[in-house]
């Protein structure tokens, strides 16, 4: 949803800033994504049937996402 989404963008600018930055890192996402946005799920009957849990789900869609390289 958009309000996890800003939840996340917040999350993750206050944590770049706490550890002295003006910017954020792919691995200040993958630090902050699981505590984020992992209780905002709402399992299908088949996810839970299969016995996943929103972190294997977030962890398996982290390994999907590029992430972005600065190329000149």
């Amino acid at each position: 949803s958009p309000r996890a989404t800003l939840a996340l963008l917040s999350a993750v600018r206050a944590y770049a800033y706490l550890n002295g930055r003006d910017y954020v890192t792919p691995d200040d996402i993958r630090t902050l994504i699981f505590p984020v946005l992992s209780h905002r799920f709402v399992l299908s009957v088949d996810a839970r049937m299969k016995k996943l849990t929103p972190e294997q789900i977030l962890k398996e869609l982290l390994l999907k996402v590029p992430v972005p390289v600065l190329r000149k």
